[in-house]
């Protein structure tokens, strides 16, 4: 049985070289490529915060259903309260 031979040919080892620096830089990359691929996204920006003057001016607004009386519309949009009206809500009795 005969032992496999490399060329030897002027450009063979050349070419093996090559061949040699393609095949580590592949398997050099390879990790890092699977570590950005597993990284968590980033974490979402947060929002900015909003400020609401203490001025009476009362408004209804919905809140999960429910009719809930705020003192002004920034705090009902603060709380993302829906169908706001002005004045104060209805009371059940």
């Amino acid at each position: 049985m005969r032992a496999a031979r490399l060329s030897t040919a002027p450009g063979g080892k050349n070419a093996m070289r090559m061949v040699l620096v393609a095949a580590v830089t592949a398997a050099l990359l390879l990790p890092v490529s699977v570590v950005v691929a597993d990284s968590p996204p980033p974490p979402p920006k947060p929002q900015p915060k909003t400020v609401c003057i203490e001025v009476y001016q009362p408004v209804c607004g919905t809140k999960d259903g429910k009719r809930i009386t705020y003192s002004n519309r920034c705090f009902a949009n603060v709380d993302q309260a829906t169908d706001i009206a002005d004045g104060e809500c209805a009371s059940v009795k």
